[in-house]
């Protein structure tokens, strides 16, 4: 799970400023850590992998990545990423 200053910088900035306005599928955030716990994604140390998970609509995994904690994630390649339903 990203900080939570992470999701208010994406939340209160402008869609087309951030290039949420090219998603095609909505934005969700694990606030309350119920996908990292039921993943498994959290360290020894309590800490959780950055994670991206697309769900349909019928609540099924089409796509995830869990990566690294010294490894960043890219938008660009988040963006690319897309699920046909």
């Amino acid at each position: 799970m990203d900080s939570l200053l992470s999701y208010l910088h994406y939340l209160l900035s402008k869609r087309s400023q951030n290039r949420l306005n090219e998603l095609n599928y909505s934005l969700t955030f694990d606030l309350n850590d119920i996908v990292t716990n039921k993943s498994q994604l959290f360290t020894n140390d309590e800490l959780s992998f950055p994670a991206l998970f697309i769900i349909d609509k019928e609540r099924i995994i089409e796509y995830y990545t869990v990566n690294n904690l010294v490894c960043g994630r890219s938008l660009k390649e988040s963006l690319r990423i897309q699920c046909i339903n």
